[in-house]
């Protein structure tokens, strides 16, 4: 659990990230904060999402979410294509301990054979991470735990330059190697749900925050910035503020210097 959540202020619904913000994801962002029908708005105004079967909003510590019942509720985003790096980011509470699979974002080509395809899971111990291409478990990382029922966790996967990663609560829990591009499905990915066909194996509980970065693997300070204030990129950026500040007193240095040599 975080213990300045109460501090956190989400953005009213439909509200769009600042593009210029160094944490703006590229490929999505779903804060699942509507309240009801069958969308959820992609902050990055890219990829909305579709919700697949009845499901229950529900309030929670981000704002919002989707009410997960464990065996037919999911959604639904517009397809991907291969990546050399990425982040993958997921606040959810599980309305019980994890103990089978549980999947939190996947997309795959095949149901049987997992060919092609990021799967991003909960599997008995660990939370873990696979990209697969023909069948066979080209890369994967894996992070020792066992989400407990009604806590809120925040889990973020990389992979690129570094090898993979995952990040529990803004803190590295297991590394992998990564040495190359993988063939990504072209299959709508999923969230809350294991495969692409025959669903199975859905996670019980509430995503209230899911966020993608295509071809940018965060750095360990990022994953920490994102835990301690996930709603950062809808304001304006950091460094935009430090320009300014920057340039006022350059400014006002200059100034200081031409009256001390009596040009002004």
């Amino acid at each position: 659990m975080i213990g300045n959540r109460q501090q956190f202020v989400p953005p009213p619904v439909g509200s769009q990230v600042n593009s210029g913000h160094p944490l703006a994801p590229n490929a999505g962002l779903w804060l699942f904060n509507e309240g009801g029908g069958i969308q959820g708005i992609d902050s990055s105004g890219l990829n909305h999402a579709t919700i697949q079967s009845p499901t229950m909003w529900s309030p929670s510590p981000l704002g919002g979410g989707l009410l997960l019942d464990g065996s037919t509720n999911y959604a639904t985003a517009p397809s991907l294509i291969d990546w050399t790096a990425g982040t993958m980011v997921v606040w959810l509470i599980p309305s019980a301990t994890l103990g089978a699979n549980a999947g939190f974002f996947t997309q795959n080509a095949s149901e049987t054979g997992f060919n092609n395809g990021i799967s991003y899971f909960h599997s008995l111990t660990s939370v873990r991470l696979r990209l697969r291409s023909a069948g066979a478990d080209n890369y994967a990382v894996a992070a020792s735990l066992t989400p407990v029922g009604g806590t809120m966790y925040q889990f973020i996967a990389t992979w690129g330059p570094r090898g993979m990663e995952i990040y529990v609560n803004g803190i590295l829990a297991g590394t992998g190697a990564f040495t190359g591009a993988f063939n990504a499905s072209n299959q709508p990915p999923n969230l809350g749900a294991f495969q692409h066909t025959a669903r199975i194996q859905f996670f019980p509980g509430r995503i209230m925050y899911a966020s993608l970065y295509r071809d940018r693997q965060l750095r360990p300070e990022q994953a920490l910035s994102l835990y301690t204030n996930p709603f950062q990129m809808f304001t304006p950026p950091v460094r935009e503020r430090f320009s300014l500040t920057a340039a006022v007193a350059a400014t006002g240095h200059y100034y200081r210097t031409l009256l001390r040599q009596g040009w002004a």
